[in-house]
């Protein structure tokens, strides 16, 4: 199937897949090697962001300088590499890459003086104050201008409710602005401001008094209708927290095919991924801290099912080394002082309080995990830039473990600083890619064929444009039937590569589909996709990543590109006749 069959997949697509997808099983202890027999030596890759007293981030961490334990137990440390490597001795070729794909970016990929890093800017317009929009897009705009390295290449994602792909990788920072503006644009839902929210949720406990005694401070509770009312605002307010948590696995399952780690950099307040907090509180407002309330307080604390969602949307960044980073630019909401409209508080209740920093909680515990951080800064600029500065203090960290760690024994793993000052965060590791999925890639059926070089008239370095042709087996790319066609949302990361240094990739995110008849009778064409390079003379390495961003089946081809000056090649070709 040729390029003009796909279209540019929205991001909303992954809502459809999103939390419902089969969890992968996490490894469990295995008996520990006696005497005589072979142990299997595993390695767990965790990123880390080593900063100061003052948040400054430390840029020149070294091996010695980490300690990792277990238990107490010291853990062999395989490598320390930082996020960001060092310019290297020599220039990079001057190298341009692009995919004809619709819905991609106009610009072909540029190699520049490092290796390209990639942003994913999120705007999460749900959960965002409006107010002060206009400054915060200009601060944001000016932060791309004045403050975002030339290295990064940026994608701008939104979400209103639905996730939408504003603009695919570029390095146009014009294009980019664009997005970030039509971004802030997108509509939002309709929804009651925090304040009257939390008033109207207490006036409704109000109407749950039996009785007041001793003026009314003592009020008697009716246990039923405070339980009716808490399940029912709680009943009200989880769609919503189920909507972020999907529209952050959308997000991560997009930028989880780009190769190694990849940086978010949401503006958002979030929402609570657990209303009991704010629920509770409100119940103080009203009744104080009554015994009667207990019970109640129990029952709304059990329901744990955005509490799982989240739990996998942690494992699913961790696993595709996805770091999420917060910048929460909201204003805190007034009203816990006591009094409202004649009704006095309980004492020491605080439920706007409750219900503003719940979201905040949540979001610090995702950055953590994720290895990334959570800002709170009404100017965008500031907080962008603080969350991004950090990066230049991120690390790959590996060690070994002799046994396998469950889940909760990677989360008790620790990571400190034998340097002193030296602070050090760090998300819960993950195992290296395993040999199974390894040969997976590489049975990936597929193959990259080269058309005939043209030589580039502007440039004098006997660069040649190299025209490609990406072939791939669909049958290995986790299609999923439907009730017409046989689909796919896909994501393709194809990149040039010279020994080990990257030097210019694009990033794609398509939806591919098959009438379901042609396919049932394995009548399907492969999945064919065109582009171009253009690379002065030297031997180039040309890579393509396929990745289904619901199942996770993907596979690797490769193809040796030769540039060779004219000389050579007529050399070869009087060789030849």
């Amino acid at each position: 199937m040729r390029p003009k069959d796909l279209v540019p997949a929205t991001l909303a697509a992954l809502l459809l897949c999103a939390l419902p997808a089969p969890a992968q099983e996490e490894p469990q202890p295995e008996p520990s090697a006696q005497f005589g027999e072979e142990i299997d030596v595993r390695l767990v890759q965790i990123p880390i962001l080593a900063h100061d007293r003052k948040g400054r981030p430390i840029t020149d961490l070294r091996p010695e300088d980490v300690e990792v334990k277990h238990d107490g137990r010291p853990m062999r440390i395989a490598f320390l590499e930082p996020f960001h490597k060092p310019r290297p001795e020599r220039p990079l070729p001057e190298v341009r890459l692009k995919l004809e794909l619709p819905g991609g970016a106009d610009d072909a990929a540029a190699s520049g003086s490092v290796e390209p890093q990639h942003v994913i800017f999120y705007i999460d317009v749900e959960n965002d104050q409006p107010l002060g929009k206009s400054l915060a897009i200009q601060q944001l705009i000016r932060f791309v201008d004045e403050g975002l390295d030339p290295s990064y290449r940026a994608a701008v994602v939104s979400f209103n409710g639905e996730i939408h792909l504003d603009q695919p990788f570029t390095s146009d920072r014009r294009a980019i602005t664009r997005a970030i503006r039509d971004a802030f644009d997108q509509p939002r839902r309709p929804q009651i401001d925090l304040q009257l929210r939390i008033r109207q949720l207490i006036d409704r406990f109000e109407d749950c008094i039996e009785e007041e005694a001793g003026g009314v401070f003592i009020k008697t509770p009716d246990e039923d209708c405070v339980e009716a009312v808490a399940r029912e605002y709680a009943d009200e307010v989880r769609p919503r927290a189920r909507d972020f948590l999907i529209g952050l696995e959308g997000l991560i399952r997009f930028a989880g095919g780009l190769d190694g780690r990849k940086s978010v950099v949401a503006v958002t307040h979030g929402t609570a991924v657990n209303p009991a907090p704010e629920i509770v509180e409100a119940m103080r407002a009203v009744f104080g801290n009554a015994l009667e309330l207990g019970q109640v307080q129990l029952e709304i604390m059990s329901g744990e099912g955005e509490r799982l969602r989240m739990d996998e949307v942690l494992d699913l960044a961790i696993r595709n080394q996805v770091t999420l980073h917060f910048v929460d630019r909201t204003q805190a909401p007034t009203g816990d002082h006591g009094a409202r409209l004649a009704h006095a508080y309980q004492p020491g209740a605080q439920p706007m309080h409750a219900a503003w920093t719940a979201p905040q909680q949540d979001l610090r515990e995702i950055a953590r995990t994720t290895g990334g951080s959570f800002v709170v800064s009404q100017d965008l600029f500031d907080g962008v830039k603080r969350a991004m500065d950090l990066e230049r203090g991120g690390y790959y960290l590996g060690y070994y473990t002799d046994v396998i760690l469950t889940r909760d024994q990677l989360s008790k793993v620790v990571v400190r600083s034998a340097r002193k000052g030296v602070r050090i965060t760090h998300q819960r590791g993950s195992y290296a890619r395993p040999k199974e999925l390894q040969l997976a890639l590489a049975n990936f059926r597929g193959r990259i064929d080269l058309g005939r070089p043209q030589r580039l008239s502007d440039r004098r370095d006997e660069a040649l444009h190299v025209p490609f042709r990406i072939v791939a087996n669909p049958r290995d790319l986790g299609y999923a039937p439907g009730r017409e066609v046989v689909a796919a949302d896909l994501t393709l990361h194809v990149r040039v590569e010279q020994g080990a240094q990257r030097l210019a990739d694009v990033y794609h995110f398509v939806n591919h589909a098959y009438p379901r008849a042609v396919w049932e009778a394995e009548e399907e064409e492969p999945l064919v996709i065109d582009g171009w390079v253009e690379l002065p003379l030297g031997e180039y390495r040309l890579v393509a990543v396929f990745k289904n961003a619901r199942s996770g089946d993907g596979g690797q081809l490769e193809r040796e590109v030769v540039i060779a000056s004219r000389a050579a090649r007529s050399q070869a070709g009087g060789e030849r006749r």
